[in-house]
């Protein structure tokens, strides 16, 4: 008797034992899910905000580039091309 005793002690041991790792395991692997899940959402916010970063910066490039163009271009460039060569002329 006092070997089914414990054999049955060992059972419920091992019973109780297995529910405890299988809920560990699956605790363990919604916590994972859960810090995936916010990873990738942290990634994506990260994302958009690169690409509004980055068409604001386009819109500024193209802003420099237009204002750089009427600034080499204007009447006043001209006339001071003309001294600067005539200056170079006089220096020798």
């Amino acid at each position: 008797m006092n070997f089914k005793n414990a054999y049955s002690m060992l059972v419920i041991f091992g019973l109780v034992l297995g529910i405890m790792l299988a809920l560990q395991f699956r605790v363990i692997k919604e916590i994972q899910h859960d810090e995936s899940v916010q990873r990738v959402t942290e990634l994506s916010a990260q994302v958009d905000w690169i690409k509004k970063e980055r068409d604001t910066l386009l819109v500024e490039i193209d802003t420099l580039r237009k204002n750089l163009d009427r600034a080499t271009s204007g009447p006043l460039i001209d006339e001071l091309k003309e001294e600067l060569e005539e200056a170079k002329i006089l220096a020798g």
